[in-house]
């Protein structure tokens, strides 16, 4: 991938065979776009609250950095971010680095609103 290729992320819902498939497409060496999927919208709305998108928002295409900066890039206690980056870390959404340090390995997102309709 070229240094200067955009790369943004599909968020949506949608159901397990669906998920499935992209899995098995990807193992059969079709190239799949990026996309962070969940299993209802009700998951999606509790892990990425409008505080949580705005962080993630922020993150994009930042590179790797440690909970008090991302707070500081948000302006937000370093706690609270410290809260959101946990969950964000379990979702899947945001990704581990060396040390203290997570990452959104984006440079943007795309919420896909009728990802649900698979």
């Amino acid at each position: 991938m070229a240094a200067t290729e955009q790369r943004a992320v599909t968020v949506g819902v949608a159901a397990i065979e669906t998920a499935r498939a992209r899995l098995a497409e990807a193992f059969h060496g079709h190239g799949q776009a990026p996309c962070i999927t969940f299993a209802s919208a009700d998951l999606m709305q509790q892990i990425l609250t409008p505080k949580r998108l705005e962080l993630v928002q922020a993150m994009a295409g930042q590179g790797a950095m440690p909970v008090q900066a991302v707070a500081l890039l948000v302006n937000r206690e370093t706690k609270d971010v410290q809260e959101d980056v946990q969950a964000l870390l379990a979702a899947g959404v945001l990704q581990p680095c060396d040390g203290a340090e997570v990452i959104f390995p984006y440079d943007g997102l795309c919420l896909d609103e009728a990802a649900g309709d698979d």
